[in-house]
């Protein structure tokens, strides 16, 4: 663990730490990810968007990279699901779902559980038979 992040981890009141987690003297589980600055944002498995708190993004060294807000994971999902909703079809809500789990996979499956009756014919059949026929104007990035 390098000097400036165990420095940050005192600070937080952090007493005990392994490679994958920190435990603070709340009781509080802060996950630690392998990546730090802008690969943060950058791996869809850690990035949070808005919701990472301003403790985090400091820890992080992401503070600068984000808007000021924080935004909860809920709030996050209503969002997402009012700009899904003003789509047009289903092929742009697919591209949309497929381009949000490739950003943000926390927020795309928080955003799935929470509206799983809407979202599964979007990310199923039929709307994946109808992305495999327009492959070439939905590919973004091999997986």
């Amino acid at each position: 663990m390098n000097r400036h992040l165990a420095v940050s981890l005192q600070r937080l009141g952090v007493v005990c730490t392994s490679p994958t987690r920190t435990f603070s003297k709340e009781t509080k589980v802060l996950d630690l990810p392998r990546h730090h600055g802008i690969d943060v944002m950058r791996d869809p498995g850690t990035n949070k968007g808005t919701a990472f708190l301003l403790h985090e993004r400091q820890l992080l060294g992401i503070h600068g990279l984000l808007p000021p807000a924080v935004l909860t994971m809920d709030q996050q999902v209503e969002k997402m699901m009012t700009n899904l909703a003003k789509l047009s079809d289903d092929l742009q809500r697919y591209s949309f779902l497929t381009s949000l789990q490739d950003r943000n996979e926390r927020l795309f499956y928080k955003l799935i559980i929470q509206n799983v009756e809407y979202c599964m014919p979007l990310i199923y059949t039929p709307t994946v038979g109808l992305a495999c026929q327009f492959y070439g104007y939905v590919f973004r990035r091999p997986s």
